[in-house]
């Protein structure tokens, strides 16, 4: 049976696009089902009232009431992403008894399914020192296939490190676990202040200073013989990652216009390659 997260606080980086807030709201809207309850955190560029009243009624009628951060003084505006942190840091040491903190890019929808992934895979993964991540996919439309969002070619399974879980599955350490998102409880918080990984200046090896404000400790403490803290559990006799496991893009971005990288051309069943 599913248990939701206790008490969820979530963040949400959104530069303002009015014809994007339906999108938004797409995202907000799983809130409600993921956790007992929860603190919706806009962190938003637009101080105009129509702004933030459209945003207020469209998220409040999808179930997610949410509140606004309005940064100033950002001095680049990519720091928006980064604008999250001090919110975090301050409910970390309140009276607030969160269980649990998102940050989440305007278009990255999870499921109840997912979280229940995350949570088992956590206790699994928590005597290595490594936690369970999610695979970003997308499609054109409803009867197209699955594409794979941040990978532009296949991995042979046997290549991967790993950490077997039970017979015919393991979790698999991708070269590139990027995810647009990133979930932590109170223990993985409370490393992640003690950290570097909270410090814009910190490098990470995928993308550039917004793609590392979604790192969270993507890249600290790594376990030897690891790449990232980051496992995705997949399926060996079938060479498929576990479905609970995938979030949707939910803005189709490469599966609509491929980037020259090869984002959006590979096919979620071609990711993994037996043998």
């Amino acid at each position: 049976m599913y248990r939701p997260i206790p008490f969820l606080l979530a963040a949400v980086t959104f530069h303002f696009r009015r014809d994007r807030v339906a999108l938004l709201a797409e995202v907000a809207k799983p809130l409600s089902l993921i956790a007992n309850r929860f603190i919706l955190v806009v962190v938003t560029n637009t101080l105009n009232k129509d702004d933030t009243q459209y945003m207020h009624e469209t998220l409040s009628a999808a179930g997610a009431v949410p509140q606004f951060m309005v940064p100033t003084g950002l001095g680049h505006p990519y720091l928006l992403t980064w604008s999250h942190i001090p919110l975090f840091k301050k409910f970390l040491s309140s009276s607030e008894p969160i269980s649990h903190f998102l940050y989440l890019e305007d278009d990255i929808v999870l499921e109840p399914k997912n979280i229940e992934y995350w949570i088992e895979g956590r206790e699994f993964l928590r005597p290595h020192g490594l936690i369970p991540s999610f695979l970003r996919v997308e499609r054109k439309d409803l009867s197209a296939p699955w594409v794979v969002t941040d990978h532009s070619r296949g991995y042979r399974i046997d290549d991967l490190p790993f950490v077997p879980q039970k017979p015919g599955f393991r979790f698999v350490n991708l070269p590139k676990p990027y995810q647009g998102m990133y979930l932590l409880d109170r223990e993985l918080m409370t490393e992640y202040f003690k950290g570097p990984a909270y410090n814009p200046d910190f490098k990470v090896p995928l993308g550039g200073i917004r793609e590392a404000a979604a790192q969270g400790i993507t890249f600290t403490n790594v376990p030897l013989g690891f790449t990232s803290r980051n496992l995705l559990l997949c399926n060996l006799d079938q060479a498929t990652v576990y479905p609970d496991a995938l979030i949707h893009h939910a803005s189709n971005t490469y599966a609509q216009t491929p980037s020259p990288g090869g984002k959006g051309l590979l096919q979620l069943a071609d990711l993994l390659i037996k043998g």
